[in-house]
């Protein structure tokens, strides 16, 4: 967000929304919503956006350069 890079949370499991819910433990699920996130995607982003922010500022956050 300090970044001007807006993200979402993945995806949450079904089985903890209240109407699901019976008490199960679905690791699986579990940590993928614990660690994924979408990343910006829209119709007005062009590729040199993306790949030249969005890419590279990740990259220096992850220390992947």
């Amino acid at each position: 967000e300090e970044k001007g890079i807006e993200t979402r949370p993945f995806f949450v499991p079904m089985h903890v929304l209240p109407m699901y819910n019976m008490g199960e433990i679905l690791p699986i699920s579990e940590e993928l919503a614990r660690k994924g996130l979408n990343l910006p995607s829209s119709v007005n982003l062009k590729k040199n956006q993306v790949e030249s922010y969005v890419i590279c500022t990740l990259r220096r956050y992850l220390d992947y350069e």
